[in-house]
C-alpha cells in the first residue's frame, strides 16, 4: 500500500493538529488489523511519555509489542505452498520491524518521529509490494505452465482423434474382411451340401442293382423270413420317396422310380407267396395230425382250446408273419404315402390309381394283404368246420333239452370266436376303429352258421311254447348280455346269429300262439266238472281248510293256488300273455293279446250261458257271479301290462273298384278312369280291452238289476201302480196303460184306498212291506255269501254290492214319499212305515253286506222321517 502523498511531503499546518489530520488519513487509506494494532501502540506509547518544556519528551518504559499471527484464508494451505519463499522474507521485515520499534524508545522529538515513521511506512510498503510482487510472478509462472499444459491437451487431443479415425478405418476394414469371410464360408457349405447331395442321389440311383438282387427272385435274393428282408425294404421306401420327389428336377427319376415301384411289387408279393406258403404248410402238417387220430379219440367241446393243436401250431408262425402283415398293412393305409409317410391325405382324383405312384402303391400293397387274410381264414376253415360240425353234433346228442342245448351250444360259439379273434391278431393288424376285419368276421359268420342251422332245425320242430318263451329269454338275457361282457370279446358274428335263431322263434311262437288260442282256447270244449260252479270253489276251499287252519267259513283266507279254480281257457289265456309279453315286439303282442282276451270273453260268456242252463239250484244266480268273477280276474291279470289291446284292423274292400270297372265295362265311364282307383283298404280299430270292459259292466249290471228285482219287487210294482195314478186324489183313473190298472178304471184314489185288496189299502202296503222285510231276511245273507264265495277280496265285494244298497235307499225314500205325499198322517200311522223303520232296515242290509253306509243317506233318511210332508 502507498502512503497519501501529503505524509511523505513532509508536514503541514491543518487545522486540528496531527490528529486531526491522522485520523483523516485512516479513514481515506484504511491500514490492515496489524498496523492498526501498531498504530494503537505507538499511540498508547506517546502519550504516555511527558514531554518537557523545551521540546524533549521524557523517557518511559517501551511496552512490548506483541503481533497477532497470521489468519488462514480459506485457500492457506495452497498459498503457504506455494509463498513458501516469502515466508522467509516475511520474518526477516518482522524482526527488522521489532528493531524499529526498539529505535522508536530513541525518538525524542517530533521531527525524530516523523522520521521514525517514514521510515517504518516505507519499508512496511517495501515489504507489501515485494510479497505481491512475489505472487504475481508466481501466478505469471503458474499461468505459463498453464498454457504450456493446454497446449499439451491439445495437442493430445488431436493425437486421440487421429487414433480414433485410424481406428474406425481398421474397424470398417475388418468387418468387410469377416463379411467377405462368411461369404466364403456359406459358399463353402453350400458346395459341400451341394457335393452331399450329389453323392446322395447317386447313392439311392446306385442302390437299384443291389436291391434288385437281393429282392428279386434269383441266387442272391433274401428270404422275407430273414430279418434282413425288412431292413431291404425300408431302405427301399427311402429310394421310392427320393425318386418320387425328385421326379421333373432330375434327369431320368421317372425310369428310376418305375424300376423302384417294380421292385417294390415283387418284395410285396414275395411276402405273399411267404405267407400263404407258410399258412398252408402248417395247415397240411395239422390235418395230417388230426387225420392220424383214433376215432376213440373223437373230440369234445372241452378239446378244442387254446392250447389244442389246431392253435399251438399257427402261434409258431405268428410272430415272424405279423411283422410282414404290418408292413403291408402300413403301406396299405391312406396316410402311407410314397413320400416316408408324411401323414396328408393324397386327393382322389380320376386315373390318380394309375398316375400317382402313392395309390399304386396303397391299393397293390391292399391287394395282397386281402389275399393274405383270404388265404389265411380259408386254412382256418378248412381245419375247424368239420371239428365245429362234429362239437355241434356231439352237443345236440348229449343236450336234454332245448334251452340246454342253446346254452352250451351259445358257450361253445363263443368261446370260438374269442380264440380265433386272438389268433387273428396275432397274424394281422388290428384296425384303428376296433372293427374286426371282413376277412375274420367272414370267417366268424360261417361258425356262427353251424350254431345257427342246428339251432334253427331244433326250433322248427318244437312245438311246446313255453320251451320257445325259454329260448327266446335265454338268447336274450344270458347269451347277449351276460356271457358276451364276461368274455369280452367280438361278438358282433354271434350277435348276428343269435338275433336270427330269436327271429325264427318268434316267428315260431306267434304261429304256436295262434294254434293255441285256436285249438287250446276257442275250441275248448268243458266237461260238467269244469262248469260245476260253485262246486269247484268249495271243493278247493275244502281242500285249503285241510291242509291249512282255516274253515270253510273264513273266507278272507287264499286259496291254495291263486288260478286253481280259475276257468281253464282264462288260465290258457293269461298264461299265454304271461309268456308272450317279454319275448316279441309290443305291436305283434297286441294284436295276439287283443285276439286272444277276445276269445277269452267270447268263452266265457258261452260258459255263464251253460252254467245257466245246467239246471242246477240258483245256476242263474251262479252263472252271473262266475262270469263277474271270470272277468275281473281277467282285467286285473292284464292291467299291469303296459300295452294297448287297440289295434287297427285293415281289409280289402273292392266294392268301388268294382262298381268302377262294371261302368268300363258297359261303356258308361273311360278306361282312364282306372289309372287312379279308389282305395282298396278298410279299416276299423279293434279295442278288446274296451270290449272286456263292456261286457264286465254288463254282467255287473245284470247282477245289480236281478238282486234289486228279487228283493225289491213288491216296492217297485207298488211305486210303478202309484206313479200311474192321477197326482190329485179325487180325480178318477180313465183309461190306464197298464194291464194291473184296468180293473180300477173310473175309480179315484180316495175311493181306492178304501176297497178291500186293493193295492192302495194300507193292509196291502203293510203286506208288501212285511214281504220285502222278509225277503232281505231270509234271502240276502244267502246272496252276499254266493258273491264272497266268488270274490274273495272285501273291496271288490263292497264296490260290487254298492249299487244294490244304493238302489235298496232309493226305493225306500221313493216309498216313504209316496206314503207321505198320497196318504194321511193317521193312514201313515196305521201303514206304520217311517223313516225309523227304513233306517233299522237299512242298517241291516249294511250289517248282511257288510258295508259302512255314507253319512249323507242316514243323514237323509232320518231327516225325511222327523220331518214329514204336510198333506195334500
Amino acid at each position: 500500500m502507498e502512503a497519501p502523498s501529503a505524509v511523505s511531503s513532509g508536514p503541514a499546518p491543518r487545522p486540528g493538529g496531527h490528529r486531526e489530520f491522522l485520523k483523516q488519513w485512516e479513514i481515506n487509506a484504511e491500514l490492515p488489523e496489524d498496523q492498526k494494532k501498531m498504530v494503537e501502540v505507538v499511540e498508547t506509547l506517546v502519550t504516555s511519555r511527558q514531554v518537557e518544556s523545551g521540546g524533549k519528551i521524557t523517557s518511559g518504559k517501551m511496552p512490548s509489542l506483541q503481533l497477532a499471527p497470521e489468519e488462514h484464508s480459506p485457500t492457506g494451505e495452497s498459498n503457504r505452498k506455494q509463498d513458501s519463499k516469502l515466508a522467509g522474507s516475511d520474518e526477516s521485515s518482522a524482526l527488522a520491524f521489532g528493531d524499529e520499534l526498539k529505535a522508536l524508545g530513541k525518538v525524542k522529538t517530533t521531527e525524530g518521529f516523523r522520521k521514525w515513521y517514514e521510515e517504518i511506512e516505507r519499508r512496511l510498503d517495501e515489504a507489501s509490494e515485494k510479497k505481491y510482487h512475489s505472487l504475481i510472478e508466481g501466478l505469471r509462472a503458474g499461468l505459463s505452465a498453464c498454457e504450456n499444459l493446454r497446449e499439451m491437451i491439445l495437442g493430445s487431443q488431436r493425437d486421440l482423434i487421429a487414433v480414433k479415425q485410424e481406428r474406425k478405418n481398421v474397424t470398417n476394414i475388418t468387418a468387410s474382411v469377416k463379411s467377405a469371410c462368411e461369404n466364403l464360408v456359406s459358399e463353402r457349405n453350400q458346395i459341400v451340401e451341394l457335393a452331399g447331395a450329389l453323392r446322395r442321389r447317386l447313392t439311392y440311383f446306385e442302390q437299384l442293382e443291389t436291391l434288385s438282387v437281393k429282392l428279386g427272385h434269383g441266387r442272391g435274393a433274401v428270404s422275407p423270413a430273414n430279418p434282413e428282408f425288412l431292413k431291404l425294404l425300408f431302405r427301399l421306401d427311402e429310394c421310392i420317396a427320393y425318386a418320387s420327389s425328385s421326379t421333373g428336377t432330375v434327369a431320368e427319376a421317372d425310369g428310376y422310380l418305375a424300376r423302384f415301384l417294380d421292385l417294390q411289387r415283387q418284395a410285396f408279393t414275395s411276402i405273399k407267396d411267404f405267407t400263404m406258403s407258410e399258412l398252408k404248410s402248417v395247415t397240411r402238417q395239422i390235418l395230417k395230425e388230426l387225420r392220424e387220430r383214433s376215432p376213440a379219440s373223437s373230440k369234445t367241446i372241452g378239446d378244442l382250446t387254446d392250447a389244442s393243436t389246431e392253435y399251438l401250431r399257427f402261434r409258431t408262425i405268428a410272430a415272424d408273419i405279423k411283422q410282414l402283415m404290418t408292413e403291408l398293412h402300413t403301406r396299405s393305409t391312406e396316410k402311407a404315402a410314397v413320400g416316408g409317410g408324411s401323414g396328408t391325405k393324397i386327393p382322389y382324383s380320376p386315373g390318380a390309381i394309375s398316375s400317382n405312384p402313392a395309390y399304386s402303391t396303397r391299393y397293390f400293397a391292399l391287394n395282397l394283404l386281402g389275399d393274405c387274410e383270404e388265404c389265411y381264414t380259408e386254412q382256418r376253415r378248412l381245419i375247424l368246420e368239420s371239428t365245429v360240425i362234429m362239437n355241434m353234433k356231439i352237443l345236440v346228442n348229449s343236450s336234454p333239452t332245448l334251452d340246454a342245448f342253446a346254452r352250451v351250444a351259445s358257450r361253445f360259439t363263443l368261446q370260438l370266436c374269442q380264440m380265433e379273434s386272438t389268433l387273428y391278431k396275432h397274424f394281422f393288424c388290428a384296425e384303428e376303429d376296433d372293427k374286426d376285419s371282413p376277412a375274420l368276421v367272414s370267417l366268424l359268420d360261417s361258425f356262427c352258421s353251424v350254431f345257427y342251422e342246428e339251432l334253427r332245425s331244433k326250433v322248427l320242430q318244437e312245438v311246446d311254447l313255453g320251451t320257445l318263451v325259454y329260448l327266446v329269454d335265454i338268447l336274450q338275457t344270458e347269451v347277449m348280455t351276460v356271457d358276451a361282457q364276461r368274455k369280452r370279446v367280438e361278438t358282433a358274428s354271434f350277435a348276428g346269429a343269435s338275433s336270427r335263431v330269436i327271429a325264427d322263434s318268434q316267428e315260431r311262437i306267434i304261429y304256436r300262439s295262434q294254434i293255441y288260442i285256436q285249438e287250446d282256447i276257442k275250441n275248448f270244449v268243458p266237461s260238467s266238472a269244469q262248469l260245476d260252479y260253485p262246486r269247484m270253489i268249495i271243493d278247493a276251499s275244502g281242500e285249503y281248510s285241510k291242509n291249512g287252519s282255516k274253515t270253510l267259513g273264513a273266507r278272507s283266507g287264499p286259496p291254495r293256488s291263486l288260478h286253481n279254480n280259475w276257468y281253464p281257457p282264462l288260465e290258457k289265456t293269461l298264461k299265454l300273455l304271461s309268456m308272450l309279453y317279454r319275448c316279441i315286439d309290443s305291436e305283434v303282442f297286441t294284436s295276439i293279446a287283443s285276439e286272444a282276451v277276445a276269445v277269452c270273453v267270447n268263452c266265457l260268456v258261452s260258459a255263464r250261458d251253460k252254467i245257466a242252463g245246467s239246471g242246477a239250484e240258483k245256476a242263474e244266480d251262479h252263472a252271473e257271479l262266475f262270469l263277474i268273477w271270470q272277468l275281473l280276474m281277467l282285467r286285473e291279470q292284464t292291467a299291469p301290462l303296459d300295452v294297448s289291446f287297440a289295434f287297427v284292423h285293415r281289409e280289402l274292400n273292392f266294392t268301388e273298384l268294382k262298381g268302377m270297372l262294371g261302368r268300363v265295362i258297359r261303356g258308361q265311364a273311360s278306361v282312364r278312369l282306372l289309372a287312379t282307383p279308389p282305395a282298396a283298404t278298410r279299416e276299423r280299430v279293434v279295442d278288446s280291452s274296451q270290449d272286456l270292459d263292456d261286457a264286465f259292466f254288463k254282467a255287473c249290471e245284470a247282477f245289480v238289476l236281478r238282486l234289486t228285482r228279487t228283493f225289491l219287487d213288491p216296492i217297485l210294482s207298488f211305486l210303478a201302480k202309484c206313479n200311474a195314478l192321477p197326482p190329485n186324489r179325487n180325480t178318477p183313473l180313465s183309461h190306464p196303460s197298464s194291464p194291473s190298472l184296468k180293473a180300477y178304471d173310473g175309480k179315484t184314489f180316495e175311493s181306492m184306498k178304501q176297497t178291500e185288496g186293493s193295492f192302495l189299502h194300507s193292509r196291502s202296503i203293510i203286506a208288501v212291506w212285511t214281504d220285502t222285510e222278509d225277503r232281505i231276511e231270509k234271502e240276502l245273507a244267502s246272496v252276499v255269501g254266493d258273491l264272497k264265495l266268488y270274490i274273495k277280496k272285501p273291496s271288490s265285494a263292497s264296490i260290487l254290492l254298492s249299487p244294490v244298497r244304493a238302489n235298496f235307499q232309493e226305493t225306500f225314500n221313493e216309498l216313504l214319499s209316496a206314503l207321505q205325499t198320497r196318504y194321511t198322517l193317521e193312514e201313515r200311522e196305521e201303514i206304520g212305515i217311517d223313516g225309523s223303520k227304513i233306517e233299522a232296515l237299512m242298517a241291516r242290509v249294511d250289517e248282511v253286506m257288510d258295508i259302512k253306509p255314507h253319512p249323507s243317506a242316514s243323514e237323509s233318511a232320518s231327516k225325511d222321517a222327523i220331518e214329514p210332508c204336510a198333506e195334500t
